[in-house]
Parts: structure tokens; sequence; C-alpha cells
């Protein structure tokens, strides 16, 4: 929601600040093109297939968690002061591998995060360039991303998705 408020007020901004009786606005519904390109649908399903990975260990150090908490429990009930102690020794360093694993994994500078900008930024860089490029051709003052500003209405005449999408195909 802040997202969609901070676009609006750029775009306000952006048409205060050049006139807009004379600023010509295209949409993009980049959605669609991340949906529709092979590219972006190769790299989606590169990192889904990483995240699946990660996220079968996360659920075998979660599973390893449960199970020593369990038997830890167990003794604990049985009165075994020795073990009790033991499992909450091993519970504790499990934990802690546990949460570094999510961390360096799943947080926001984490292998996920990292591997999924090194896969995705190049295609979202060379999107940029094929809006720009068709903006250019059309004599279109600003390109915006349907789905970021989540307009109520908007014209179809606005939308030159398909046109960026063709110019995108073309670059390498």
């Amino acid at each position: 929601m802040l997202q969609r408020l901070v676009s609006v007020v750029v775009l306000v901004l952006a048409l205060t600040a050049t006139g807009a009786a004379q600023t010509v606005i295209g949409l993009v519904d980049v959605n669609k093109i991340v949906e529709k390109d092979q590219r972006f649908v190769r790299a989606q399903k590169e990192i889904d297939v990483m995240v699946a990975r990660f996220e079968g260990e996360r659920e075998d150090k979660e599973k390893e968690l449960q199970e020593l908490s369990e038997l830890m429990q167990s003794a604990q009930q049985d009165g075994r002061d020795t073990q009790v102690e033991m499992y909450r020794r091993r519970l504790q360093e499990k934990s802690r591998i546990y949460q570094e694993f999510m961390t360096e994994t799943f947080g926001e500078d984490g292998i996920i995060p990292k591997n999924t900008d090194e896969t995705m930024g190049p295609l979202f860089d060379k999107l940029e360039e094929a809006s720009g490029n068709v903006g250019r051709r059309l004599g279109i003052d600003l390109v915006l991303d349907i789905g970021s500003l989540g307009p109520l209405y908007y014209a179809e005449t606005l939308d030159i998705t398909d046109e960026v999408l063709a110019e995108f195909k073309t670059i390498r």
C-alpha cells in the first residue's frame, strides 16, 4: 500500500512539475511481461528450484529441533537430569545453527535475495531499457508500471505493454 501511495505521489509531482496538459503517459503491465517472456520464466524457475532446496533444508532443521525438544521433554518427565542437560545444550547449538541458516539464506542480505537480484536484476534493467526505447519512439514522457500503481481506471490507449514486450525481446 505504501509503495502505491509513493508511486501516486511521484506521478502527481511529475505531472505538476512538467505541466499535466503536456505530459504523455504510457502504462506497462510488468507482471504480464514477467509471465510471458521466456527469460523471466526461466529465471523464475531457477529461483524457485533454489528456494525449494533451501525450504527443504529449513524443514529438516525444524524437524530436528522439534525432535530434540521432544526428547528433552521426555527426559524431564522421566527425571533424567543428565540427559535433559545434554539435550538442552544440543538444542541450543542446533537453534543457533538454525538461526544462522535462516539469516544467511532467507535474510535481507541472504543467499536467496542476493541470487534473486543477480538473476532478475539484469532482466529488469533490460525491461527498463525497452520501456525507455518505446517511450522515446512514441513520444511518451513517463512510463509507469500498472501493477505498482494499482489504478482504478485507465484508458487502454495508455497501455504500451505489448510494444514494450516486443522491444524487450530484441534486447539481448
